[in-house]
């Protein structure tokens, strides 16, 4: 009878040892096997929280880690995924709209909005993407108000005013210029007026640690470079690109507000606006 036990035993923990080999748990449930037992940490078994991130060395081993950052769910899906799909397809609307309906062909405001929105795409993929919609917003109202015969005057000085703190936005408050409104800017004397944050650090936070190389990706990878510690939108490269098309952006703004000053600043714009004026000043 004792022996008969010794080998139930026995073979009760063989079972065991190899269902861990295999990633599966006790109850059947089956994790993500990841890497290859001839790696230095030999197998990993993922559960479905994580990512597996699988590298191969100079000898052609497969090493892998579990790595819950790489996992693209949560917040991480909003930033990563969705709040740029929605930006792309409402910047694409807002195109169609203005080509269809704006006198694109001969307002030379509806021109310049829409070429602020082929400007604007970086900003969806960048922790700045709120400036991206609001640019969609700002420049089809300045396009619809510049063709607007009617509306009561104030209208058109309010979107004027928006265009200009629209500027501000995105070059900071100037100290000599804004003086003595400057300390409630909440800039400080000597900073860079730029407000567009280039880091990888800061970046990498608001993605979530998405985009963070694991250490196996930089000192293990076959011809892997340890100085880099990010990628895709947190590389040193598109965080570069973004930021010199942010402030085209607000160059473009600044052109496009003082275009459309002769039109949106006249005495009664709802009376004295014509097609006329559209093709020559705006």
């Amino acid at each position: 009878m004792s022996v008969f036990k010794l080998c139930f035993a026995w073979l009760a923990a063989c079972s065991l040892r190899c269902a861990g080999a295999n990633c599966e748990l006790p109850n059947g449930f089956k994790k993500t096997e990841c890497g290859s037992a001839n790696a230095t940490l030999g197998l990993q078994c993922c559960t479905s929280r994580e990512a597996c991130i699988e590298v191969e060395d100079t000898d052609g081993v497969i090493h892998g880690k579990c790595s819950a950052a790489r996992s693209l769910d949560g917040h991480k899906a909003v930033h990563v995924v969705l709040i740029p799909l929605i930006g792309f397809v409402t910047s694409t609307l807002a195109a169609v709209y203005m080509v269809r309906y704006l006198m694109v062909k001969s307002s030379r405001v509806t021109q310049l909005c829409l070429a602020q929105l082929c400007l604007s795409w970086p900003l969806y993929l960048t922790m700045y993407s709120p400036m991206g919609f609001y640019a969609v917003f700002l420049s089809v109202l300045t396009s619809y108000c510049c063709l607007w015969k009617g509306a009561i005057g104030w209208l058109y000085r309010a979107v004027w005013i928006m265009q200009i703190f629209n500027v501000i936005a995105y070059f900071g408050a100037y100290e000599a210029f804004h003086v003595p409104l400057f300390g409630l800017s909440g800039a400080y004397s000597g900073e860079s007026s730029v407000r567009f944050i280039n880091s990888e650090t800061v970046c990498s936070s608001y993605y979530g640690e998405y985009f963070q190389l694991l250490d196996l990706e930089r000192t293990t990878a076959k011809e892997a470079n340890p100085a880099v510690f990010h990628y895709g939108l947190c590389s040193v490269g598109w965080l570069g690109f973004a930021q010199v098309m942010w402030m085209l952006q607000g160059l473009h703004w600044a052109v496009t507000c003082g275009v459309c000053m002769p039109v949106l600043t006249k005495v009664d714009p709802a009376v004295d606006t014509n097609f006329a004026d559209l093709k020559v000043a705006p």
